[in-house]
């Protein structure tokens, strides 16, 4: 059993309805956060999918499956006919199983995470709760934020 993968899944509009950012700045936020990710998961296998304007810094990706080319969004910023972008997921996590990981961590490609370890520390949450999956939806937590999950 392999868990020590993480899925970093993100689109970059040239403008962010949902976070009024550009795409320089989304760009700027993503590229921190994959750099930060790597910092603190040295061993993690990085999958880094997505859409839009291209990360800088996915060198520190072991996989990347990007289309350079924006699918269309709604005033919302929604991808139309995609919830939870489940196109990109969907190959990351094929990508995932083709490396031989049998659990993964999948989260926001604009999310900073500060844990050490982090897949370590989401398996240790499932077994100690004795659950399948652990899914975070709230935003105001200072420790994971939403569209968070972590599971076989």
């Amino acid at each position: 059993m392999t868990f020590d993968c993480i899925i970093s899944q993100v689109h970059i509009p040239d403008f962010d309805v949902q976070g009024n950012l550009t795409f320089n700045q989304k760009t700027q936020l993503v590229d921190h956060g994959l750099r930060h990710l790597r910092r603190f998961n040295t061993d993690s296998y990085i999958i880094l999918s997505g859409h839009g304007h291209r990360p800088r810094y996915t060198e520190v990706c072991n996989f990347v499956y990007w289309e350079d080319k924006c699918r269309p969004l709604n005033e919302h910023g929604y991808v139309e006919g995609m919830p939870a972008q489940f196109p990109f997921v969907s190959k990351a996590i094929k990508q995932a199983k083709k490396e031989g990981h049998t659990y993964c961590l999948k989260t926001r490609g604009d999310c900073v995470i500060g844990i050490p370890g982090i897949s370590d520390y989401c398996h240790k949450i499932l077994t100690a709760e004795n659950k399948p999956l652990l899914i975070t939806q709230q935003t105001g937590d200072d420790r994971m934020g939403d569209c968070f999950m972590y599971g076989e």
